[in-house]
C-alpha cells in the first residue's frame, strides 16, 4: 500500500471516531490501533525502500517485529479485555489479586463477628443465669 493509500485510511479511520478517545469504547480504540499499526507498517515499508541498510532512519526487521508486538499487545489484549462498549473514561483497571484479598478480609471479619455474636450471647445467657 503506497503513502497516499495509507493516509488516506488512516483519515478514514479518523473521522470514524470522535476527537476524545475517552469517550471511545475499548472496541473502537483497538480498531483505531490496529489501523494506526498498518498504517506505521506501511509507511516503513515505503520509507525502507528509499533507503539502505545501513541508513540510520532503515527500520530493520527485528524492531518491526517489535513494533507490530506493541501494537498487537494494545489492540488485541489490552483494550478488548473490558468486554464493553463503554466510553474509555468510564472504565477503571482494577487489581484482581488486591480485589481477592479484600473478599478475604471480609469473610475473615464475618467469621469473627459470628464468633463474638456466639461469645455476647453466652455471656447473656451466663447473666442472665446468675440474676435467677
Amino acid at each position: 500500500m503506497g503513502l497516499r493509500e495509507t493516509g488516506i485510511r488512516l483519515n478514514q479511520a479518523l473521522d470514524d471516531h470522535t476527537l476524545d478517545a475517552t469517550r471511545m469504547s475499548p472496541y473502537q480504540v483497538a480498531n483505531f490501533l490496529q489501523i494506526s499499526c498498518e498504517s506505521l507498517l506501511n509507511y516503513i515499508q515505503n520509507s525502507n525502500e528509499k533507503l539502505a541498510e545501513d541508513d540510520p532512519g532503515y527500520i530493520n526487521p527485528v524492531a518491526i517485529d517489535k513494533i507490530q508486538s506493541f501494537f498487537y499487545e494494545l489492540s488485541t489484549n489490552f483494550f478488548p479485555v473490558a468486554h464493553t462498549d463503554s466510553p474509555l473514561a468510564s472504565l477503571r483497571i482494577v487489581d484482581r489479586e488486591r480485589i481477592h484479598q479484600i473478599g478475604n478480609t471480609l469473610n475473615e471479619l464475618r467469621h469473627f463477628q459470628g464468633i463474638t455474636l456466639n461469645l455476647s450471647n453466652e455471656l447473656l445467657v451466663t447473666l442472665a443465669d446468675l440474676d435467677n
